[in-house]
């Protein structure tokens, strides 16, 4: 059985090699990126393994952004995140970006290399209490969607994509303090505090995709 060729990005030193090493003591063939810069560019030469484990969160980068980018290019993609937060508006975002497990470092109930195999397999790696609450949450009744304005769900779709204010002013001809208003105005009628829980609210909601 020839052996399985997996993506492992993570900007932590120490994680990075440890869990490469247990990849490859597995007998998988691991291509390490420290970042999701260095995974891109390979992604564009065509070397980017399709078995891609990520992490959620990487300093002046959005992982969310570059999971929609790999997904448009490699179709083939399977992408697993691997992550120290157990919040639900990191659980969902990720699923929604595209993830088919979600991986706790501090939960070693499911280790590095059975997630990856069961990845493989066709599976979707994620412990028992992870997928309870999937679960429930296609349990739980129907929420109303806020209206959003046309200009608030641009904004919000541009935060989402991982733009900053900033940024997000620059693309859309607007100042930066009219997209705060605009911020504080989403996240009310929403019902957040942080643009993660904005994101995964919204798009359950189905107001931006």
């Amino acid at each position: 059985m020839p052996s399985e060729r997996v993506a492992l990005i993570e900007d932590d030193d120490e994680t990075r090699a440890a869990c490469a090493e247990a990849l490859r003591r597995a007998g998988m063939e691991v291509v390490a990126y420290s970042s999701c810069h260095a995974a891109i560019a390979d992604l564009g030469a065509g070397t980017l393994p399709s078995l891609i484990v990520i992490d959620l969160e990487m300093p002046g980068e959005s992982t969310f952004e570059a999971m929609q980018t790999i997904r448009a290019c490699l179709a083939d993609a399977v992408l697993v995140a691997f992550t120290g937060h157990a919040g639900d508006a990191w659980l969902f975002s990720a699923l929604v970006a595209g993830c088919v497990g979600y991986v706790l470092k501090t939960d070693a109930s499911l280790s590095i290399v059975e997630a990856v195999r069961r990845a493989a397999d066709g599976g979707a790696p994620m412990t028992a209490g992870i997928a309870r609450r999937v679960i429930e949450r296609f349990h739980a009744p129907p929420e109303s969607a806020p209206s959003l304005s046309v200009r608030e769900r641009a904004v919000l779709s541009e935060l989402a994509s991982g733009y900053s204010y900033e940024q997000a002013a620059a693309r859309l001809d607007i100042s930066l303090s009219t997209v705060r208003t605009h911020v504080q105005h989403i996240y009310a009628k929403l019902g957040v505090k942080t643009k993660s829980e904005a994101t995964a609210r919204a798009m359950r909601l189905g107001l931006i995709a």
